[in-house]
């Protein structure tokens, strides 16, 4: 599953596009529904004193939500295909609460106390909060060594 809208694990990779999941669509791909958006819910009261104009970008906020039941719902398949998956590598994935859903499909469709779940060593190092959503989650947590930063030295 790739939250990017690049052709990145095609080309860099040499991935088969039928073997990745662009959950968000794919960017230059003519049929692609693309995705993107916030997920707060919270209204703004930045701009109380100014009349009409908390309105006016409360509404912009709205629709600038990412419809992510859609963005499932238009990927059903690959959630179904995913059941024996026991090895799951992240690699610059945010971890923003707007894209737990997909997580927790994930979960729905798999046992995550029998997967484990691989970080780099940056976000190892530097985004404990997303290493302990996915730890809460029932995944077994483990440090990747798979791949290596822009000097040649592995993560």
């Amino acid at each position: 599953m790739s939250f990017n809208y690049t052709s990145t694990l095609e080309a860099l990779y040499n991935i088969s596009a039928s073997n990745i999941c662009y959950i968000h669509g794919k960017a230059k791909e003519k049929d692609s529904q693309i995705y993107f958006g916030h997920g707060n819910d919270g209204e703004f009261s930045e701009f109380i004193h100014y009349l009409g104009i908390s309105d006016a970008y409360n509404k912009l906020k709205i629709n600038s939500r990412k419809n992510t039941s859609k963005a499932l719902s238009d990927n059903y398949n690959f959630f179904e295909r995913i059941s024996g998956v026991r090895k799951i590598y992240s690699y610059g994935f945010s971890f923003s609460n707007v894209d737990m859903i997909y997580l927790e499909e994930i979960c729905k469709h798999i046992e995550p106390n029998k997967v484990r779940w691989y970080f780099n060593r940056y976000d190892w190092k530097n985004n404990q909060d997303s290493v302990n959503k996915v730890r809460n989650l029932g995944f077994k947590i483990r440090i990747s060594r798979r791949w290596k930063d822009s000097d040649g030295e592995k993560m």
